[in-house]
This record gives structure tokens, C-alpha cells and sequence, in this order.
């Protein structure tokens, strides 16, 4: 929002006793408004507006005439020069009359920033001189000399009113009532005691009905006024100014006082021709499927019954409260115009600016909320103004909707003195100075009570916007810091406890990532293909905003295949992911009804060389996969199973199942080749994802302490068929005290072995708390385990 100090201070009447400084600690302390920037503007009294006298006769070149009777030739371009005069518009120039030089755009400095809304030339948007010109001028460098159409002449201090000061401020997205000049001054006059100079209107106009028709409830009040006797011309000087102190361009003075209208009261305007509606008619409502609309900026959009348009008998002509169309816009042949002056209600203003990704002033004040009421008020005092410009006549008012001047909010005093810690006195007070009134409902026998509040405060709809209305209105500084009255330990969440022992243990192996949880409509076929995942039970997004974008993942392993392909087209081919986060699937309830579940799951996979530097540069095998997982759960006690089992996404040799308790959590694999061709992945890719829901809260480790005497260790090779677990092997072992650890130190497949058989080589440590072992003792028991390997039908490899 940008705007002047002196714009604002022209609604109070204590307008000179008010200082900027003064009007910025009120914002800052009671309004949580932010003061972006401040820009204070200033010149010497020696600045003037000079008219340039055309070339004639007489004078083969412009000229300007000081009150010394000094001449300054001026060059002007050609178009402009001729434009002037075949036109009857005055070309002014900034003059130092204290060294008799003209000004150019280097000179103005802060000044450029509202200045730069108004210079012309030959181009309309930039003025400029040549080189004889400046060096004439008392000038040898090649600045711009500044141009201004239909300036007033005199000093430049009282044709821009400076001093001043350029402010720009952010104000919170739920307060559209800040949003506008009148509104920023009518808060501040309430706070700091003001006088509001309220606008008045001369102009008086009987409400019609019959024009205008409201068929949605998105439109709360449409005022349509009549103008005729158009006159689309420049915008007079005082108009310029203001719009130039708001940051905007000058187009026509129908479009400018629309504009000055917005910004200054908050009220958004549109212009329609009047003769081009069909049947002279305005109907507001929601659109039909199918419907077009080319918009001002000529874009053709295509609609649906999202968007709110106003139309005239037959067809749209604008989106309500957006933009309007093109074909019914104002041009230099228009005599009758229709003023629209409206309130929408923000929700479906903010629905058609989505949908057709068009956003502009007047949109952005609509989301913020315009009041249902004054709109009778803004349309009489723009009749007014257009009046005292000569530039049209109001003569026909219609009216449609329900104006609302107020709302009721349930009003519980205890409730909002105890939250906002503050005495009843100042909530007392903020009532009286905003004018606000507590009421008791007709028919209303509980004794609750309501307070009566502007409509415009569209923030203000609970108990705890009044809390946070007294207390802005109070001074955070002025609420009383208390000490909590108990100790509250922090807990944290299982669920997360748990995610996060996993996520430190994983990181010892792998990097972790966060991906979007939406998939595309590729990524969908593909899980369809070769996961084995239904489509019918991926959800869909009701408005994506991309169709890379169009779904909720089902599972975390399509997010990291993605990152794999990102890092590898890169040329970053080795990668250990994993990450923690939410899958999305539709579940059947019963027989006839679905819903959907959110669960949290882990996932892993690995691609590539796990050092980067390694000497050894083989590649990770599913044994070094599989290990590292192992080791990530046994970090965090738990124990899981593993079982050799069919997984729908990986290869048959290399897929299983992770169990707990016996039931499934999880599923490991080196994926296979249709699905890394259906990503242009390069392989082996080794993978795994469990369902964190299902296991249990991760405590940590327990200590194991090292026996205090020695331990004796055994290398047994073991050749048992490919289709067998290595987990069997802990069969083995059972029942026998001495044996304290065991674990695969390598594995081996090959031509030495018979066909269908693998040797898997386990380290066994043997060990007891209260002698040394013996090396009679280690036989019997290997004696033993020989024993169980036979009855199993394995051997030893010689």
C-alpha cells in the first residue's frame, strides 16, 4: 500500500497538529502495520513549473521566459511539440530559477519516484533532449530534460504540496478495512482522538430497481449508476497528482477516478458501455460451463461455474470483481456509461482469481473483504466529481442486494479480560472510542449478550478476535509478563520419539531427503505397472496446480526413485537415500464405502559406491544393503524378521519380506529392470520401506557388557539351497548357552557349487561368564551344531 502523509492527514481536522512520527508508533504498537519504506521528499524554493512557450513565427524554437527576463531555449520532439499544439495542451518544464538551468531527471532525485507517473515525450512515456539543447540550456552532460502535460505553473512546492513524505505499509491480510487510505485514517483518528473528516455527496439520486439482477450469493450489494454525456479525456492535474502519490499511471479520467476511488475509500469501481449490454441489463452470477470471456488485457479465458462473472441478457461481461471483458469495456466512442459500484463476498472473488490465475488491485481488496454498505454513498459522490470535472452526468441510480451496516459477535467480558490480561476498564474503553455497542438479542431469555460491530471489521467474528482487538488496542507493552503457575515437563510424542531414534541411526549409512508428497500422472501409471498398486486407490488432488503435481504418493519409494533419477542426471550415479514421511491410499471400509488412510513409513535405497574415494570399487551388493538396515534396527532394539518372498516392485532372487512379531512391516529388494526402464534409471538400485505405524516406540540400545573371560570364535561354511533364508542358520545355535554371537562374514555363488546351492560362511563366538572355555567344551558344541546342520540337510563346504 503506498500513498503520502499529506493524502492521509487531509481526513483529519487536526491535520497540522499531526506528525509522521507521531502516526507510526500508532501503527506499529497498536495496528501490527509494518512501515515498509518512508521516502521524505523535499526541493528548493527555487523549483518552478515553467510553461514552454511553442515555436512560432517569431521564434524558430520553444522557449521558457523567467521572471528576470532571462529566456531558456527548449528543444522540444517533434511529436510532442506538434501534438501540443495541434491539441491545445500545455508542455511545462522544471526550472532552477536561481541559476536559470532546466532540470533533468538526475536532479530530482526522491522526487523521480512520483515525478516518473507524469513526464511525456516523444515516446508518451519518457522525455528527452539532445545534446544542443541541454548545452543551451546550461547544461554539458546529457540528462533528460523533465517534460509535464498540462501542468499547473508556480513553484514546484505548492504544485506538488511538499514537504511530504512517500510511505509505503504492509498491513495484514485480514484487515482489508486498512487496506485503502480512508480506512487507514479512520483507524488511526479512532486511536489517537482525532477528528474523521467523513466525505459528503451533494448528489441525490432515487433508487431504482429492474436493471440490475443478483442470482448467486457471492454478490452481497450492486449499485449500477448511469453516466452520460461522456467526455474520455486527460485527467485534470489534482487527479494526476493523486494517483502519481499512489504509485499508479494516469490513463483517462474515467479510468483514474475509478482507480483514485479504490485507493482512497476502499471502494472498487468498473466502467461499463453501456450501449454495448444487451437489453441494458446487468445480471450477476455464476458462470455455465463452457462460457468465454476475452478480459481487458486481452486474454481469453474459458469459464465454469466457479467463477462469478457479470453479464449483461445474454452473455458474460466481466468476472466479478476481477476484471472486466474487453467487448462492453469504455473507449474514446463511448457516451453512456454504467458504473458498477459492488461488495462481494471475499470467498468468491478469491475463487475466480484462482481459477483463471488473474489477480489485480481491485480482486486483492475483494479478498480482503469490501463492507456490505456505502456502496449508494461512493456512487453519489463519484457523480459528484464527475460533475465538477464536466466530464459526464449521473442521472439514473439502480440498486439490488441488502446492505449490512453491522454484524453481532457473542460478547463475554470475563472471558476476553481473563485472555487478554488487561483490566475491565480498558475493555470498557476500547468499546466507547471505536463506537462499538454491547446489545442483548430480542427473544433472547439466556441473558448472553452480543456487541455490535461494523461490517467492515470482517476480521472480527469470535471471542478471541475481541481478545486480540484489546490487546492491540491496549499496547502489548502495557500486558503484564505472569510466570506460568506450574512446571510443565515436556513430553514429547511417541510417534515422533520413534522417527527420530530412526532417522539418527539411519543417517550413520544414508543422506536423508524430503520430497513432495504429490505425484504425477506418469508417476501413477508407472505404480500401476510395476508396483502392483491399484490406481483406483491412489487419491487425486480436486485442483492441482500442475499435473506433475495431480496425485498423493502412495509410497515413499516412488519419491526416492525420483530423487535417484534427479541426482543422476547430474551425473551423480551414487546415492543412499532415506526418508521419513506420510503415504496416501484409499482403503475399503465395508462393502460399499472407501476411506482414506494417512500413515507414516521409512524408506531407503541405494545406487552406486557407498565411498565415493573407495579403493574397492565395487558396487553395493543387496548383502551390504540388507546388512546395513539390519545394523540401522538393531541400533534402535528392534527385532525384525526377514523371509525370502515375492515383492511385486523387485526381483524375484533378490525380494523379501521385514517382519515383526510375525506380522508384515516392510518389504526389501533390488528393483527390477521394467521399472528402472520406466525411469531411464540405471541399475542395480537396491530399496526397502516399512510402515512405521506398526512398530514399536524405539527405546535405545541396551549396554552389553564384554565377558570377563576370553572367547573362543569358529568359521563354519555352510552349503545350503539359494532359496533358503540366511536367518535359518540360527536354528543352528539354539539351546546352547556357550554360543554368544554369530553372524555372516561372507557369502558365495558360483561354478564350484552345485546348482541351486550357495555357501553362506558364519562367524560363531563362544564364550562363559565365570571360566575360560576350553577348547573340548567349542567341539562339543560344534559336534552338536554339525549335528542339527545334517538333520536340516545341509553340509559343510570343503
Amino acid at each position: 500500500m503506498k500513498f503520502s502523509f499529506n493524502q492521509l492527514k487531509k481526513f483529519w481536522q487536526e491535520k497540522d497538529q499531526v506528525t509522521w512520527q507521531q502516526v507510526k508508533s500508532y501503527l506499529e504498537k497498536h495496528l501490527e502495520v509494518e512501515v515498509e519504506e518512508e521516502v521524505p521528499i523535499d526541493i528548493p524554493d527555487s523549483w518552478w513549473l515553467k510553461e514552454v512557450a511553442p515555436a512560432n513565427e517569431k521564434n524558430s524554437r520553444a522557449e521558457v521566459h523567467l521572471e528576470n527576463g532571462s529566456v531558456i531555449p527548449v528543444y522540444l520532439p517533434e511529436e510532442v511539440s506538434h501534438g501540443s499544439s495541434s491539441s491545445g495542451t500545455s508542455i511545462c518544464v522544471l526550472v532552477d530559477t536561481k541559476s536559470g538551468t532546466l532540470l533533468s531527471r538526475g536532479d530530482l532525485g526522491p522526487l523521480q519516484e512520483l515525478l516518473g507517473f507524469a513526464t511525456v515525450s516523444s515516446n508518451g512515456s519518457e522525455a528527452g533532449t539532445s545534446k544542443e539543447a541541454a548545452t543551451s540550456a546550461g547544461r554539458d552532460d546529457l540528462s533528460d530534460v523533465v517534460l509535464l502535460r498540462n501542468a499547473p505553473e508556480g513553484p514546484l512546492k505548492e504544485v506538488l504540496e511538499l514537504p511530504d513524505m512517500l510511505i509505503k505499509l504492509s498491513v495484514l491480510p485480514n484487515r482489508g478495512d486498512l487496506s485503502h487510505l480512508f480506512g487507514l485514517a479512520r483507524e488511526i483518528a479512532c486511536g489517537m482522538g482525532l477528528t474523521l473528516v467523513v466525505p459528503t455527496f451533494q448528489h441525490k439520486l432515487e433508487k431504482r430497481n429492474g436493471l440490475v439482477s443478483i442470482q448467486t450469493d457471492g454478490c452481497l450489494v450492486y449499485v449500477g449508476m448511469l453516466l452520460e454525456n461522456l467526455k474520455v479525456e486527460e485527467s485534470p492535474w489534482w487527479l494526476k497528482l493523486e494517483l502519481m502519490r499512489f504509485g499508479q499511471r494516469c490513463i483517462n479520467n474515467v479510468v483514474d477516478l475509478t482507480n483514485y476511488f479504490l485507493f482512497n475509500y476502499g471502494q472498487p469501481m468498473h466502467a461499463f458501455d453501456f450501449d454495448t449490454l444487451t437489453d441494458h441489463r446487468i445480471v450477476v452470477r455464476q458462470a455455465k460451463p463452457g462460457e468465454k470471456l476475452v478480459l481487458l488485457n486481452n486474454e481469453e479465458v474459458t469459464l465454469d461455474e466457479d467463477c462469478m462473472v457479470i453479464a449483461d441478457a445474454v452473455k458474460p461481461v466481466g468476472v466479478a470483481g476481477v476484471m472486466g471483458g474487453r467487448d462492453a469495456s469504455v473507449s474514446s466512442q463511448t457516451k453512456r456509461v454504467l458504473l458498477e459500484v459492488a461488495a462481494f463476498a471475499p470467498s468468491s472473488v478469491a475463487m475466480s482469481s484462482r481459477k483463471l490465475g488473474v489477480r489485480t488491485d481491485a480482486s486483492m481488496l475483494y479478498e480482503r473483504g469490501v463492507a456490505p454498505f456505502g456502496q449508494v454513498d461512493m456512487a453519489l459522490l463519484f457523480a459528484d466529481f464527475v460533475e465538477q470535472m464536466g466530464c459526464a452526468q449521473a442521472t439514473a441510480l439502480w440498486f439490488a442486494g441488502e446492505e449490512r451496516r453491522y454484524r453481532l459477535v457473542d460478547y463475554n467480558p470475563q472471558r476476553i479480560v481473563k485472555l487478554s490480561s488487561v483490566k475491565d476498564q480498558d475493555l470498557i474503553d476500547m468499546i466507547s472510542t471505536k463506537q462499538w455497542e454491547v446489545i442483548t438479542e430480542e427473544g433472547n431469555n439466556d441473558g448472553k449478550k452480543k456487541i455490535r460491530i461494523p461490517a467492515y471489521r470482517w476480521d472480527i467474528t469470535r471471542t478471541e478476535d475481541l481478545v486480540d482487538e484489546l490487546v492491540k488496542f491496549v499496547g502489548y507493552d502495557r500486558i503484564p509478563s505472569l510466570p506460568l503457575m506450574d512446571y510443565i515437563p515436556f513430553r514429547e510424542k511417541e510417534s515422533i520419539t520413534k522417527e527420530n531414534k530412526l532417522r539418527e541411526a539411519s543417517s550413520l549409512y544414508f543422506q536423508e531427503v524430503f520430497m513432495v508428497s504429490l505425484i504425477s500422472d506418469k508417476d501413477v501409471q508407472n505404480i500401476s505397472a510395476h508396483m502392483g498398486i491399484d490406481a483406483k486407490n491412489v487419491l487425486a488432488v480436486d485442483n492441482p496446480v500442475s499435473r506433475e503435481l495431480a496425485y498423493l504418493r502412495p509410497n515413499l519409494l516412488i519419491s526416492l526413485i525420483k530423487a535417484a533419477l534427479l541426482n543422476q542426471n547430474r551425473f551423480h550415479d551414487d546415492v543412499h537415500l532415506f526418508e521419513i514421511g506420510s503415504v496416501f491410499t484409499r482403503v475399503s471400509k465395508d462393502a460399499n464405502s472407501t476411506e482414506v488412510e494417512e500413515r507414516r513409513h521409512i524408506a531407503y535405497l541405494s545406487k552406486g559406491l557407498y565411498w565415493e574415494n573407495a579403493l574397492d570399487k565395487d558396487l553395493w551388493s543387496y548383502r551390504e544393503f540388507k546388512g546395513a538396515l539390519e545394523n540401522i534396527f538393531e541400533r534402535c532394539s528392534l527385532t525384525l524378521g526377514w523371509e525370502n518372498a515375492f515383492v511385486s516392485w523387485a526381483e524375484s532372487q533378490f525380494s523379501g519380506i521385514i517382519k515383526y512379531e510375525g506380522r508384515e512391516v516392510g518389504q526389501v529388494g533390488m528393483l527390477k529392470p521394467s521399472l528402472l526402464k520406466a525411469y531411464d534409471l540405471k541399475g542395480p538400485v537396491f530399496a526397502a520401506e516399512l510402515d512405521l505405524d506398526v512398530l514399536p516406540l524405539v527405546t535405545g540400545r541396551e549396554p552389553v557388557f564384554p565377558l570377563k573371560f576370553p572367547q573362543s570364535w569358529r568359521d563354519l561354511s555352510v552349503v545350503m539351497p539359494v532359496e533358503v533364508p540366511v536367518s535359518e542358520l540360527a536354528k543352528l545355535f539354539e539351546g546352547e548357552p556357550l554360543v554368544k554371537d554369530w553372524k555372516v562374514v561372507d557369502l558365495y555363488r558360483g561354478e564350484k557349487l552345485s546348482p541351486g546351492k550357495k555357501s553362506v560362511t558364519v562367524r560363531v563366538w563362544l564364550g562363559a561368564e565365570d571360566h575360560t572355555v576350553s577348547s573340548e567344551e567349542v567341539d562339543q558344541v560344534v559336534e552338536r551344531v554339525l549335528g542339527r546342520l545334517t538333520e536340516a540337510g545341509w553340509h559343510l563346504r570343503t
